[in-house]
């Protein structure tokens, strides 16, 4: 193969003819020396002292295609790169999370509201077609979308154990008024969600989901191993960061993920990630539905993630 550094660009006719005549130890190999080159190079570069993406970078143009005779490393047409700007101030956004007092304790909870149809059509959005690396300069906000990474009878298998399992009605403060909100929408399913993992409640804790529908929840195992694959490749250095953080007891299937949110049929409002250690979500979609639309409103951007897609925000 061409030496690291010399991986910018096609490779030629040559280098490509080598990696095409390579058997499935030898793609393992390789697989593995990209990962371990340097497990700190994670695809930046300082410019005037800030860190930038390099979309050219190898790390975030080389993958490995399965099939029956083995598998094939191929070249990712480099990502295409996005500058964040900021198209609405964040304080006219806060206005969707009041607060309001709770009639049961007296105390002041954080209201999470939706924005309205046509609220919605008032920001200049843009939506992303293809795979992106997208960053806003000061490093407050960063996006990785990556298109058909998870295979079929993946989405299958976790899909089975989602049928058969049992959905909650949302309580959470961003999600409790999404049946209110998709009653306009009658052909819709009734929202509903479940939270698989351990809990910090003044002692780490199960979810109650953990045990009552732990059979229907391994199913979705595969799924999250190959999303945590996905993190680990394109993220080394947060990937690692997040996985000295949390004990191994609580890694869901070995992942770097403690929690798990499933939503079904269930939107989120307006509303900031509070509990992420280093403020990091990974998500997926599955099913027969056209995938959920992740929205950065501050950004004007919507991300359509289709079922085989992965989002790193």
């Amino acid at each position: 193969m061409a030496a690291y550094d010399d991986f910018f660009g096609e490779p030629s006719r040559e280098e490509q003819n080598q990696i095409d005549s390579f058997g499935l130890e030898q793609i393992e190999d390789a697989a593995e020396h990209l990962l371990e080159f340097d497990p700190e190079d994670d695809g930046l570069e300082l410019k005037g002292g800030v860190p930038a993406f390099r979309p050219d970078h190898p790390r975030w143009r080389t993958f490995i295609e399965r099939h029956e005779d083995g598998a094939t490393i191929k070249w990712r047409s480099k990502l295409k790169e996005r500058r964040l700007v900021r198209v609405v101030d964040e304080e006219k956004i806060k206005k969707y999370i009041a607060r309001e007092v709770d009639p049961k304790t007296g105390h002041k909870e954080k209201k999470h509201l939706y924005i309205s149809e046509g609220e919605l059509a008032k920001y200049p959005w843009e939506t992303l077609e293809e795979s992106t690396i997208c960053w806003y300069p000061d490093n407050s906000a960063m996006v990785c979308y990556l298109k058909d990474l998870i295979p079929v009878g993946l989405q299958k298998i976790a899909k089975a154990g989602l049928d058969k399992t049992v959905f909650d009605d949302p309580d959470r403060h961003e999600t409790k008024r999404a049946i209110e909100f998709q009653a306009g929408t009658p052909d819709t399913p009734k929202p509903g969600e479940l939270l698989f993992g351990y809990m910090n409640r003044g002692w780490i804790q199960p979810t109650v989901e953990m045990r009552e529908q732990a059979a229907q929840y391994a199913q979705v195992g595969p799924l999250l191993q190959k999303l945590n694959s996905v993190f680990a490749r394109t993220l080394p250095k947060h990937y690692a960061a997040q996985n000295r953080l949390i004990p191994e007891d609580f890694r869901q299937f070995g992942t770097a993920f403690s929690t798990i949110t499933m939503l079904k049929s269930c939107p989120s409002s307006v509303h900031k990630d509070e509990g992420n250690r280093l403020g990091f979500t990974c998500m997926t979609t599955i099913g027969k539905s056209k995938g959920g639309t992740f929205c950065l409103p501050e950004y004007g951007l919507k991300i359509p993630v289709q079922p085989g897609d992965a989002l790193l925000v």
